[in-house]
């Protein structure tokens, strides 16, 4: 979990001022480190083995994104940079470098030809065919936390910790509107399947969830008093669910009444981040305490826990085939784990 020391550090950090793309070709780590304990019987993940450990990053690794194309994937770290690297066999395929700092969070369009990246207060789009100098955006007041692209690719949503949510045109970087509700930190969004919702976590004083009708830029639900900061929110790729982590807690929720189903407890620290595989029946969570788990969305089960991470993990995603999971660490790694049924 980020710390008001840290939040307010990123806070002030600047923006992108080049976008300079080198190729690259850098073979991975791989090890045979045997590393998942599997608890619950299912058709679906049941546990990860580890392929490859990669450390091209001189820093802590953020955030971890992958292509819409399930051939690459992305990660930022505290060392300035945004590699590329293959999702198949780990091998580094270019570096993304010239930014004033690190980027925080990433994601990628759904034609996979942007790339934002949060740089302090500001984003900064990247135009992966062209490699060109990347537009920044600015109008927030405070650090960018999360950020979310809408299926249509038209808008991107960024969560701030100046308590606002801010929706911009992908296309010309211009600010469409500003939501305002929480009272606090705005620490994580995401967008639903179909584009109609959005879903927002608070930090701070604030810890709620709140759901917006996001075409009509209204304030739906507001449930409160999550017990602590929610770092990260995932809605299942079918929509029916959503999860929401926080302390050491992950809450999954059922999206149309907006009821919970489960709380799920495992961690020993901060789940900061959680992602769905692409059949909505496996959540994969990451925490500070080093681990991933990888929970039975309809039961709340815990499946297995893998391990070998030396640091917190901030970032967690699946592969659209549910093949492939990618964390990335406080220890300077990203780990390429194979999901197995």
């Amino acid at each position: 979990m980020f710390s008001k020391v840290l939040l307010a550090t990123l806070a002030a950090t600047g923006t992108l001022t080049a976008c300079n793309i080198f190729s690259a070709v850098a073979l991975p780590v791989k090890t045979t480190e045997a590393i998942s304990t599997p608890l619950v019987a299912s058709t679906s993940i049941q546990r990860a083995q580890l392929l490859y450990v990669l450390d091209g990053h001189a820093n802590s690794v953020n955030s971890v994104a992958l292509s819409p194309d399930g051939n690459t994937f992305f990660s930022t770290s505290t060392d300035g940079t945004i590699k590329v690297w293959n999702l198949s066999d780990g091998s580094q395929v270019r570096t993304i470098s010239g930014l004033s700092g690190g980027a925080t969070s990433l994601v990628v369009s759904p034609n996979g030809k942007l790339l934002a990246a949060a740089v302090g207060r500001n984003i900064d789009l990247c135009n992966l065919e062209s490699g060109g100098e990347p537009r920044t955006l600015k109008g927030h007041a405070g650090a960018v936390r999360s950020m979310a692209i809408t299926p249509d690719g038209k808008t991107l949503v960024t969560a701030s910790l100046d308590k606002t949510i801010k929706l911009w045109n992908l296309q010309t970087g211009e600010l469409q509107d500003t939501l305002t509700g929480h009272s606090d930190w705005v620490t994580a969004v995401a967008i639903s399947p179909d584009g109609e919702r959005l879903i927002s976590g608070g930090g701070g004083s604030d810890q709620s969830i709140k759901i917006w009708n996001l075409r009509k830029r209204k304030l739906l639900q507001t449930i409160p008093n999550q017990s602590g900061q929610v770092n990260s929110i995932a809605i299942s790729p079918n929509g029916q669910t959503f999860a929401a982590s926080t302390e050491n807690r992950i809450q999954i929720w059922d999206f149309k009444s907006n009821q919970l189903l489960h709380t799920l407890t495992g961690h020993t620290n901060a789940v900061l981040s959680v992602a769905f595989s692409p059949d909505g029946e496996t959540l994969a969570s990451a925490g500070s305490d080093q681990n991933i788990k990888l929970w039975d969305v309809n039961s709340g089960s815990l499946r297995s826990t893998l391990t070998g991470h030396l640091g917190s993990v901030w970032s967690v995603a699946i592969s659209s085939d549910g093949q492939t999971l990618v964390s990335g660490s406080d220890d300077k790694t990203i780990r390429l784990w194979r999901a197995s049924r």
